[in-house]
């Protein structure tokens, strides 16, 4: 089941799907022998080709626009 957020005070849909400047954001600053809550380590998303992005955020939109949550 999608996520069906009301909008923020910008008017700025919060349901919208990620976009690729959204991920490289937020990798930047991170300590590169930190580890995701995955443990997949921070230095190896820092390093992925852009192709390699584009697909990690195909998958982030997935999960996010037909909700089916990976199990922790």
């Amino acid at each position: 089941m999608p996520h069906n957020f009301c909008q923020n005070l910008n008017n700025v849909h919060i349901n919208s799907t990620f976009t690729l400047q959204e991920i490289e954001t937020a990798l930047v600053g991170k300590k590169k022998n930190e580890c995701s809550i995955d443990n997949i380590p921070i230095i190896f998303l820092q390093n992925l080709l852009k192709k390699g992005k584009h697909y990690l955020l195909k998958v982030y939109n997935y999960i996010w626009t037909e909700g089916p949550y990976p199990s922790t």
